[in-house]
Order: structure tokens, then C-alpha cells, then sequence
């Protein structure tokens, strides 16, 4: 058998061997920022981590509010409502005999206000204040338009209606479902007032009173 000392500086020196110094972890260390940078390039690691879904999240909702076209959407919807306006306002020269001074440029002067007015209330439709604009806006204009249609139907007074209908039908694009039901139905009952008041016995003197501008 050989001797315990001979055994003992045997396994030392394979310890040694298998263990690396000092010196050679300072060579491991001692990459450049551009060749560690390479190395895990190359090897992909950062691309197996999985990424925090709250970041994800964050970062998608802000590409979408960032990317969005506001502008572009906003002449899209410019385009139909110009075209609801000027056919309005033609028909309305024509209902009464004023075709001669019917004009394609007058009719167009509010597309300007229109565009901003469309660019800013699109930008902020996610906003509390701006979908209450929207409810309260397509019901008051709606009931605006029914009596001002009904009541009032002179050449001078129907020539406002065309804005308000183009008000109104926006305001109804703009908002959700359930909110729509609110923006038609508003103006729907009130055109049958008189009908629903008289159902429940209110208002049979002079009935409810009207809505002035």
C-alpha cells in the first residue's frame, strides 16, 4: 500500500486541477462590455426569460394610444358628415324655392370647426367628462332638432337644422351601445310627450313646455 503522504498530495493536487484560480477567474471576468454583450446575443438568453405581463401590457396599451391616427380618423369622419350636411341643406333650398341661392361652398364653411371639433372630442373619448358630452349633446340635440322641425318650420329656422343633425348623428357614433339607446331614446320620447303625457293625465291645459334655444 503506498503511504498516506503520497495519497494526501495526490488528491491535492487533483483538487487543484478541478478548481480553477484566482487568476483564471479574473481572465473569465475580464470580457469587454461589447463581447459579453455578443455572447448573449449569440446564445439568446434574454430571449427565454418570459416578460412580466404587466409591462407587456403597459407597453402594448401605450403603442396603440401612441400609434392611433386621430387625425386621419377624424377627416374619415368628416368626409360622411360634410356630405349629410350639404345634402340637407340643398334639399332644404329646394323645399322652398330657393335653389338659385344655394351654394356648395357656404354649405361646406362649417368643415374647418368641424374637423377640430371632431379631433379633439375623438382624442379624449376615453374620458368620463367626454362620454357625459356625448350623452347629454345627442340628446339635446336631438330634442332640439324634433322641435325646431315641428314647430318652428320656416326657411330661416330649418336652415339650423342641418348642424344639429350632424351633431347628433355624431354624437350617437361616438358612444357605446347602451349609451346610444340613452342618446336615441332621449329624443324619441320626448317627440312623443304630448302622446305620453296625456297617457298619464299630465299636462292637458297647454301640455309640457317647449324646449327654446
Amino acid at each position: 500500500m503506498p503511504p498516506k503522504s503520497a495519497t494526501s498530495t495526490n488528491n491535492k493536487k487533483k483538487k487543484s486541477k478541478s478548481t480553477p484560480t484566482k487568476n483564471e477567474n479574473d481572465s473569465l471576468l475580464s470580457f469587454s462590455e461589447e463581447d459579453q454583450l455578443k455572447i448573449i446575443n449569440d446564445t439568446g438568453v434574454l430571449h427565454k426569460l418570459p416578460p412580466k405581463s404587466g409591462s407587456t401590457t403597459s407597453l402594448s396599451s401605450s403603442s396603440k394610444s401612441g400609434s392611433e391616427p386621430f387625425f386621419l380618423n377624424s377627416i374619415l369622419l368628416l368626409i360622411p358628415l360634410l356630405t349629410i350636411h350639404s345634402s340637407l341643406i340643398y334639399l332644404i333650398h329646394t323645399q322652398y324655392n330657393f335653389e338659385s341661392s344655394f351654394s356648395v361652398l357656404k354649405s361646406l364653411f362649417p368643415a374647418p370647426f368641424l374637423l377640430f371639433f371632431i379631433y379633439v372630442t375623438m382624442r379624449f373619448r376615453h374620458l368620463a367628462i367626454m362620454k357625459l358630452v356625448f350623452v347629454v349633446g345627442s340628446c339635446a340635440a336631438g330634442c332640439l332638432l324634433i322641435d325646431m322641425s315641428t314647430d318652428y318650420p320656416t326657411f330661416g329656422t330649418m336652415l339650423r337644422t342641418p348642424g344639429l343633425v350632424v351633431l347628433w348623428v355624431y354624437f350617437v357614433i361616438m358612444m357605446d351601445l347602451k349609451w346610444t339607446l340613452v342618446g336615441v331614446g332621449g329624443p324619441a320620447l320626448w317627440y312623443w310627450k304630448e302622446s305620453i303625457a296625456s297617457a298619464f293625465g299630465v299636462g292637458k291645459a297647454g301640455g309640457l313646455p317647449r324646449l327654446e334655444l
